[in-house]
């Protein structure tokens, strides 16, 4: 079923083309006015709008400009009618008004059934289009993900071998007689950490970021004074990764990561309810 809206100040044109149209298929809407007629596209959504070039208040070019400049109904294929386009210029300043077509009155049946059927097949396919490229895009952002858990995973399985390292580490360097401080110890196992998380963190930063490009000014919209870590933070917690996860992947203790996901609840202003991973996952 396709629904076309009349949008004309007279009632007989209305009705002539209601019943120069009149098929199984269709059904019509109308309106005796501009501001009436944007009311009903912006409620009705209509597959095609045929309107009227001369009417008292708000004319045709007024109304098909309002119809574009609005995002609800700016994709709405429009025809004009008129009985006083008869120059080149009268066209081109409908087409520049954001008209799809035109047909001059008196209306024809065999034009208007032509114009008309070209017109809803014309939006058909635009609409497969649309659908097709949303699909498309849809498939790509799945892969994308996919790629972000395999990098999440990657990062676990880094931390791994870097924990190993790091026992035998201490296990060798302890025992030994040379004089190793345990401060010093720690002190080159950290730095180790965070150089191992910086080269891992930019790797996963950028398929992040090219996967959800809009999600730190999402945050920062909401929250000016976000810093650097806590972004990262909400891009792993977005990701669905639990404390524990972020934890093992930041080399931050388990009780630190809580804290910091307690400060990062506060800051963005999270009712109790609300869950702060799936509020991340609506950021992206």
């Amino acid at each position: 079923m396709y629904t076309i809206l009349v949008i004309d100040d007279d009632e007989d044109v209305i009705e002539i083309v209601q019943r120069k149209l009149k098929a199984p298929s269709l059904r019509f809407l109308s309106a005796e006015g501009g501001r009436e007629g944007i009311l009903i596209a912006r409620s009705a959504l209509p597959n095609l709008i045929l309107l009227d070039w001369q009417m008292p208040g708000f004319s045709g070019i007024e109304t098909v400009q309002a119809l574009r400049a609005d995002e609800l109904t700016r994709a709405i294929p429009v025809m004009m009618m008129t009985g006083v386009m008869k120059e080149s210029q009268h066209l081109e300043a409908a087409f520049d008004a954001g008209a799809s077509d035109f047909i001059r009155k008196p209306i024809d049946g065999i034009e208007l059934r032509s114009r008309v059927n070209a017109a809803i097949s014309l939006r058909e396919e635009q609409k497969k289009r649309q659908e097709l490229e949303h699909a498309i895009l849809k498939q790509e952002i799945v892969r994308s993900e996919q790629a972000l858990v395999e990098l999440s995973l990657q990062f676990s399985l880094n931390n791994q071998v870097a924990d190993r390292f790091i026992r035998e580490l201490r296990t060798n360097l302890v025992g030994t007689p040379v004089p190793h401080s345990a401060r010093e110890i720690e002190r080159i196992i950290r730095k180790f950490r965070i150089e191992m998380f910086d080269v891992n963190w930019k790797t996963f930063e950028s398929k992040f970021m090219e996967t959800h490009a809009g999600f730190s000014a999402a945050l920062k919209r909401q929250c000016s004074d976000m810093t650097e870590n806590e972004l990262k933070l909400c891009a792993l917690y977005g990701m669905g990764l639990s404390t524990q996860d972020i934890s093992a992947i930041t080399f931050i203790s388990y009780e630190g990561v809580r804290k910091a996901r307690t400060r990062l609840r506060k800051k963005l202003q999270l009712p109790s309810q609300t869950d702060l991973t799936e509020f991340l996952k609506t950021q992206r």
